[in-house]
């Protein structure tokens, strides 16, 4: 983790020199990641929103501090899904110590944001990657967003959830 933060602040003075605040955010995504790794959530959580910042310098930001993604223009939109994909694992880590279920329904919202952004990165042809390498990521993610709803589902019996795994799970027959 010491190593992550000067890592952070080497990323933050070759800023100023010039270099892009896409480094930055892949500096503080790396420092994220072993922040809830290491269960301190509410630091991860601000160390998110600053990369978040970083590759998005100017959106506007919902109440969970993810982005709205109507008016979001990302640089990197890979990038962008591994962010949000942390803030999942956000959410999740937080139900687990808490059983809140609004964490989980936090979560799936953001397994939302997530598609959108997937839709709009095969709309554009963004992605560097492969076509089968990027159908295995839409896969993992609707195969993970379908467990959440399920498991919203088992929590709640409250049909929505049910009606959203369903809805996930037809998008990932319509890959094929």
């Amino acid at each position: 983790e010491k190593n992550m933060y000067r890592a952070l602040n080497l990323r933050k003075a070759l800023y100023l020199k010039g270099e892009s605040q896409h480094e930055i955010a892949a500096a503080y995504e790396n420092l994220c990641d072993i922040l809830i790794r290491q269960g301190a959530l509410d630091r991860a959580d601000q160390h998110l929103s600053q990369a978040f910042k970083m590759l998005l310098p100017n959106d506007d930001f919902d109440a969970n501090h993810l982005p709205i993604l109507q008016r979001s223009k990302a640089r990197d939109d890979e990038q962008l899904i591994r962010l949000m994909e942390l803030k999942t694992k956000i959410f999740e880590a937080k139900y687990q110590s808490s059983q809140n279920v609004g964490f989980l329904d936090a979560s799936l919202h953001v397994q939302h944001k997530i598609d959108s952004v997937v839709k709009r990165g095969l709309l554009s042809f963004q992605f560097q990657q492969s076509k089968l390498e990027f159908l295995e990521v839409r896969v993992a993610h609707y195969a993970k967003a379908i467990k959440d709803a399920l498991r919203l589902y088992d929590l709640t019996n409250d049909y929505f959830y049910l009606k959203e795994a369903y809805e996930f799970s037809s998008k990932t027959k319509a890959l094929v």
